[in-house]
């Protein structure tokens, strides 16, 4: 059972509405809490409502349009006073409207009962009109269009010969004309433009604001059609507009241009059963200002979302961002979502060795321009690098750090390329200076030795295995001058790549067969004859397959594969080993002068390999995991330039 307490009292709205009726009246209770009314079977009579609660807003649709702005807030104001009356217009059946007498009782700070009756016509001119107590001046209501409901109250109950002369009626009454000059003062005052138009589109009034805006002045148009000072086939919007809200009885608001003045203006037309009421702005300059932000936005935007670097705005404490621009997504592989949600979601993906760095370059941030490089592994396994500069701005007492992430790794590994040409040029200077040095005692040695042999005493028996050490030493000194001058000389023929994989692995028949090593050969059958050089290509393959059974001591498996790609139209080998492998930083040095993971090895073996694959116009890739092995991966083109 549903209960309206009041000051002592607890009754039913069975109740309530049974003692009302006692009185010859209906009764509707407001229940703010649910934003409903309670309504009595007369009041639903009355407007034909079949359901007994209704909707606030539903209610008041039942009433007068210019009834509706003083029970709108009588129903979302407290009311002091412990009784208060007001006359409105109940719709019957949505149409003709009923004068009504509305007492308005504050039951609990939650009920609010409205006790209407219905008035004859002649209680209509006696009955005390409206009066709205202080607690209902809120900033928040338009209080001249409450003024309005009053006023029209009060000219309903004036003379019915009252002059039509004027957009206001005969001051003559002194209660009219108070409240008729305390209206005007208000009308004349207010920033917006405002205006009375007749259902004859005369203009009836216009005040100073307006006069202002549309550069007119009342004299000059009073009484005139709107349409002859403001053509239809030029303003044919203003003419829908105002028709609609004629003809739907609804209030109907609309921005368009004023071409007389070029200027923007926001029209709200009030309709009413003999004329229109108009507010106007002059939007101009807001206007401006509003499409140049969105203008800069939409600048701000693209720039945002077209630049390689991501752009942040975010708290000095870095626990939220006010904007990360979608260059993020594309450097971090983060969604911003997720980095809205959790600030601190991408630190568990910067390098250990770096992160400590990284988050003191934030902290210093909130005091300092400041840059910080560091290296970043995207959830997707890709390790970058990322250089990242914030500043601090101080605004309004509040300090945000500004900054921009950038993605550096092209920038990285460039330095790292032209780190390895520097030192490979040094090391081309020392080999050439080497070979410089050695040739030429090696040809006095090799003279002597020649006049050894001319000699018939037999005492010569070591003079072949000399010669054999010296041919090797010669070797070793060709191939630093191959490494000093890799460009020299290179003989471009028709070349068999799979004839020499084959014969490199022939030449180590008996290495594989002493280590127990297992070889398979996969090879397509379609792979063409390349121009090369099959010196350097021998000396490449006789490298790469001496350091897979190098790193196969103990046994292991040895796959050699082969293809030719159509659409790069390159050939394509691979000498993958189950050797030990080499750990990843290892692997990013390999190729650097004197590295090498031998205990007796210099590291030019791999170096001149690499540098002979690429003098052919061709790439040498290593891939390697410890305990799994090792894959060297030769793309040579068909056609070297």
């Amino acid at each position: 059972m549903v209960h309206v307490t009041g000051k002592g009292t607890h009754l039913s709205i069975e109740e309530c509405f049974r003692l009302v009726e006692s009185m010859g009246h209906w009764v509707c209770i407001h229940e703010k809490e649910h934003n409903s009314i309670a309504c009595h079977p007369k009041f639903q009579k009355l407007i034909n409502e079949p359901h007994r609660e209704m909707y606030v807003e539903s209610w008041l649709s039942s009433f007068h349009i210019q009834d509706r702005s003083i029970l709108r807030l009588i129903l979302n104001h407290k009311q002091q006073a412990p009784k208060n009356e007001v006359t409105v217009r109940l719709l019957i059946n949505g149409e003709e409207s009923q004068w009504i007498q509305l007492k308005i009782v504050e039951l609990s700070d939650e009920l609010t009962c409205l006790i209407g009756k219905s008035l004859q016509t002649e209680e209509i001119r006696t009955i005390p009109k409206a009066t709205l107590t202080e607690p209902f001046v809120s900033n928040n209501v338009d209080h001249l269009m409450t003024w309005l409901s009053l006023i029209d109250n009060q000219m309903s109950t004036t003379e019915e010969n009252t002059s039509k002369e004027n957009a206001y009626p005969s001051t003559t009454k002194s209660g009219s004309d108070s409240l008729y000059k305390r209206v005007k003062d208000i009308v004349e005052r207010i920033p917006h433009g405002f205006a009375v138009i007749s259902q004859e589109w005369e203009i009836i009034y216009i005040n100073p604001t307006l006069e202002d805006i549309i550069g007119k002045s009342l004299k000059d148009i009073y009484k005139k059609n709107y349409w002859d000072v403001y053509p239809i086939d030029l303003y044919h919007n203003y003419f829908i507009q105002f028709t609609k809200a004629l003809e739907t009885k609804q209030v109907v608001q609309f921005q368009d241009y004023l071409y007389d003045v070029g200027k923007i203006i926001e029209v709200t037309a009030y309709p009413s059963d003999n004329e229109l009421t108009l507010f106007v702005q002059d939007i101009t300059q807001s206007k401006s200002y509003v499409e140049a932000l969105r203008e800069t936005e939409e600048r701000f935007s693209l720039l945002a979302e077209n630049v390689n670097e991501a752009f942040w705005i975010g708290s000095s404490s870095f626990h939220d961002y006010d904007y990360i621009s979608p260059s993020f997504e594309r450097i971090f592989g983060i969604s911003i979502t997720d980095l809205m949600k959790n600030p601190s979601v991408w630190l568990q993906y910067i390098h250990e060795d770096d992160r400590q760095k990284v988050l003191e370059g934030y902290k210093r941030m909130r005091m300092d321009k400041i840059a910080v490089e560091f290296r970043f592994k995207v959830p997707s396994g890709q390790m970058k690098w990322i250089r990242t500069k914030g500043y601090p701005l101080h605004r309004m007492g509040k300090t945000i750090v500004v900054g921009v992430h950038e993605d550096i790794t092209e920038i990285k590994e460039k330095e790292v390329l032209q780190s390895k040409s520097e030192q490979y040029k040094t090391v081309v200077r020392v080999a050439a200076g080497i070979a410089h040095e050695i040739r030429n005692p090696l040809t006095s040695i090799k003279g002597f030795l020649q006049l050894m042999l001319s000699n018939e005493s037999g005492e010569n028996q070591y003079s072949e295995i000399i010669f054999s050490e010296l041919a090797r030493i010669e070797t070793i000194v060709n191939e630093f001058m191959l490494l000093a001058k890799p460009e020299s000389e290179k003989a471009l023929v028709d070349t068999d790549v799979v004839e020499i994989v084959q014969y490199s692995l022939s030449l180590f028949h008996h290495q594989i067969k002493q280590q127990n090593v297992q070889v398979e050969m996969v090879i397509d059958s379609d792979i063409p004859d390349i121009k090369s050089d099959s010196k350097r290509l021998n000396q490449v393959f006789i490298n790469l397959v001496k350091n897979s059974l190098e790193a196969m001591e103990d046994g292991g498996e040895l796959l050699v594969s082969g293809c030719f790609n159509q659409d790069e139209q390159n050939l394509v080998f691979k000498i993958q080993d189950s050797g030990k492998g080499i750990g990843k930083e290892q692997l990013e040095r390999i190729g650097e002068p004197f590295f090498t993971t031998k205990e007796k090895g210099t590291g030019l073996g791999i170096m001149v390999t690499t540098k002979f694959v690429e003098s052919l116009g061709g790439t040498l890739h290593y891939d390697s995991e410890v305990g799994k092995g090792t894959t060297a991966t030769v793309t040579l083109p068909k056609y070297t330039r």
